[in-house]
């Protein structure tokens, strides 16, 4: 009898070890999983030249042919260091990521060495995210460009020279349209005049837009044409592209265009 209550007790003795045992692990957190980060942050690129930027991320630990960069232009970015960052997506000093994004320009008067905008924050419609447009009222240069009295003057090809990739507003009117290949094209070329006399415009650059679709023209306003047409008033705005020598031609991209 002795024995059979000596068992009992060790058996019951063990028992409570054992629950014991449970009850702490059990109570004990679970490891914390290990937040993975690199530390590699985005400088701020800012105001500088585009190879500056490219070459600071770099030196953040960053790849520099996986930048994203918009706004250079129809004809591309030949030469880097002829561009500036407008603004720049992440913020400096947020996490560095794989493909950070950059808009440039030929020159960014709006842009401040800490600004840091992102890179959704963009003009008007049309998504160039370039800084705010130039007007007759903002820029002296504009204004000069709007009333030469020819496409083929000098002040016409410095001011592309000085502002491609700049957005310029003023107020047009189509000159000439036509089918940029043939008469089935959804695509077309449209020159636009300065002021309002659409054809007989006699002042201002040879202004057009080349190869565009209509979508292309983020048109504006409630009173929208399925496609603008030959005197058509224009309020448009639209980056500075590229100049033609031969044929007397200041080429824009389409940024917003409203029928006035």
């Amino acid at each position: 009898m002795r024995v059979a209550a000596s068992l009992i007790a060790a058996l019951l003795a063990l028992a409570a070890t054992a629950c014991s045992s449970t009850n702490s692990s059990s109570s004990k957190s679970p490891p914390a999983a290990s937040s993975r980060s690199d530390g590699k942050t985005m400088p701020n690129v800012t105001a500088k030249n585009l190879q500056v930027a490219e070459d600071a991320i770099k030196t953040a630990g960053g790849d520099p042919d996986k930048v994203k960069v918009a706004g250079g232009g129809k004809l591309g970015i030949v030469v880097k260091s002829n561009w500036q960052v407008c603004s720049q997506s992440p913020a400096a000093g947020e996490a560095l990521p794989a493909s950070p994004q950059l808009i440039v320009a030929r020159n960014c008067p709006t842009t401040s060495p800490t600004s840091s905008a992102p890179a959704s924050s963009t003009a008007a419609s049309g998504g160039s995210g370039t800084p705010t447009a130039l007007t007759a009222k903002t820029s002296k240069d504009l204004a000069t460009l709007l009333k030469v009295g020819d496409g083929c003057d000098p002040p016409v090809k410095a001011f592309v020279t000085k502002y491609a990739g700049q957005d310029i507003e003023f107020d047009g009117s189509v000159s000439a349209q036509r089918p940029h290949a043939d008469p089935a094209d959804t695509r077309h070329d449209y020159l636009i005049g300065t002021g309002d006399k659409g054809a007989n415009s006699a002042i201002g650059p040879n202004f057009k837009f080349e190869n565009v679709s209509v979508k292309d023209l983020h048109l504006t306003g409630s009173n929208t044409p399925e496609s603008p047409k030959l005197g058509d008033k224009l309020h448009i705005v639209a980056e500075v592209d590229s100049y033609n020598d031969e044929q007397c031609i200041l080429f824009l991209i389409p940024v917003s265009t409203a029928i006035r």
